[in-house]
């Protein structure tokens, strides 16, 4: 007959081994990391998902804001619109029957508005940073329509101001770059008499013509989102829309001048292949400040 245990001896059996539980701490750690690097990936890709998401809703939004001024614009052989190109970003200011504010009472019920689109690069005293729009009712008599023809050779660099246009608001505060071209339509013809052919570009329209020779406005913009400007230096605007070059001036033999360089008729007048290309190769911008910025190109046909 056996001997008795006893209550609370040990069978040899029980508890892990030293060996047991550095394989499962080893088997615990790996998981950790792993699930980790999967949270990490999935935050990053959320990240830039959303990064996107405002560039594109930020272009979206002045896009749209563009088109509805664009396409209730006054075309009259007496009006002729002040699109001003100057290096880095250009300005535009035109006649539209789109929605605007009265500083007049009298003139509230006027349908005809000065619009004016014109970018800070973080300038603006007023805290309104971005790309700035600004519509003013005007009656027909208030402002003689060679004003707007006239401040085209101007010296000044705020020919808003010279406009009456003072009350600028950002439509898409996070817009560094601002640029556009005219498709002059085909057989159209020029100053010096020569007859403009398919795919030609330019930033002058012939005063006094209004747009009966363009076909369409190519406007280009260039967005960096919130987020991504956290970590970007101060001047950021400024030192990428010096990356992008100007918008291409083609002849009527379609030959380009000017500060752009590549196919007129492949570039849309506006080398945006360049601007990714310069934005992403700088040299003294964070990558990641570089990689987030987004650029956008878009045709408003001119109904003749």
């Amino acid at each position: 007959m056996s001997p008795d245990k006893g209550v609370g001896a040990s069978s040899g059996k029980e508890g892990f081994t030293i060996v047991e539980i550095l394989v499962a701490c080893a088997v615990l750690a790996t998981l950790v990391v792993f699930v980790a690097q999967l949270v990490g990936n999935a935050s990053s890709v959320t990240g830039g998902s959303r990064k996107r998401m405002d560039a594109d809703e930020e272009a979206r939004v002045a896009f749209d804001m563009l088109a509805g001024d664009i396409a209730s614009m006054v075309k009259r052989a007496d009006i002729s619109p002040l699109f001003i190109a100057t290096p880095g970003n250009d300005r535009m200011f035109f006649y539209s029957m789109a929605p605007a504010y009265s500083t007049n009472p009298p003139d509230s019920n006027s349908q005809v508005a000065l619009v004016g689109y014109i970018v800070t690069n973080g300038a603006a005293a007023n805290g309104t940073n971005g790309l700035l729009r600004d519509a003013v009712l005007m009656t027909w008599d208030q402002l003689g329509f060679s004003q707007l023809a006239s401040a085209s050779g101007t010296t000044n660099d705020t020919p808003e101001i010279q406009l009456g246009l003072t009350n600028f608001h950002s439509i898409a505060p996070s817009v560094c770059r601002f640029e556009y071209s005219l498709l002059l339509r085909p057989g159209s013809v020029n100053p010096d008499g020569s007859t403009n052919g398919e795919g030609v570009y330019s930033q002058t329209n012939i005063p006094g013509q209004a747009f009966k020779d363009v076909a369409a406005i190519v406007v280009a913009i260039a967005v960096l989102d919130p987020t991504s400007r956290k970590i970007a230096p101060p001047d950021v605007d400024a030192r990428l829309s010096a990356l992008m070059k100007d918008a291409l001036i083609t002849s009527s033999a379609g030959s380009a001048a000017g500060s752009g360089a590549g196919s007129p008729s492949n570039a849309f007048g506006i080398p945006v292949d360049s601007w990714q290309s310069n934005v992403l190769t700088a040299p003294d911008l964070p990558k990641a400040v570089t990689s987030q910025v987004r650029i956008y190109r878009r045709f408003f046909p001119i109904n003749p």
